[in-house]
């Protein structure tokens, strides 16, 4: 469900589906669906070492990062993890993404292209519409220099990543 509106966010998860495709789940039309969420802000309050050891954050999530990145601004700026982004042109105004970036350019001095080989710049983005995009409090040339092998490196973050994700999830549930 792509999520349009920002008031979803202070809806307590509820909202009611007006519309479906013949091909979607038809025996959704018209009813509730209750979604459980909670805010980071929630999530930092009530399981502080949960997020207080997070260093890689991947948001994937359809054109709601037009409310996500702002919703989370405060979060990103404190903690800064590495932040794997995915842009979606498709559902989104050029407008939203320049906004969305000028929020991460303020937080994060570097910006790569997904397979950090290429520094990018906000025209980088938007001229060439690149979809996936990886924030960085550290500039990653330097860990290559100190002889630290870049996709061995990328490939350690992601798994600590999921290892956190885990953990979140695991304390979410009790």
């Amino acid at each position: 469900m792509l999520v349009n509106d920002p008031s979803y966010t202070t809806s307590k998860g509820t909202i009611l589906r007006k519309e479906n495709a013949d091909e979607e789940h038809v025996w959704r039309d018209g009813q509730k669906t209750t979604v459980q969420m909670l805010t980071i802000d929630d999530l930092e309050k009530d399981h502080p070492s949960a997020l207080s050891t997070c260093n890689f954050m991947k948001i994937d999530i359809e054109g709601g990062e037009k409310i996500v990145i702002p919703a989370i601004q405060a979060y990103l700026q404190k903690q800064k993890p590495v932040l794997y982004l995915s842009l979606h042109w498709m559902y989104l105004e050029k407008e939203d993404i320049e906004h969305i970036l000028r929020i991460l350019q303020n937080i994060y001095p570097y910006i790569y292209d997904e397979s950090l080989r290429k520094r990018l710049t906000l025209a980088d983005i938007l001229t060439h519409e690149i979809s996936s995009i990886v924030c960085m409090p550290k500039d990653f040339t330097t860990l290559k220099k100190t002889n630290v092998h870049a996709r061995y490196h990328w490939r350690q973050m992601k798994r600590r990543a999921r290892a956190t994700a885990a953990k979140t999830y695991a304390a979410f549930q009790a």
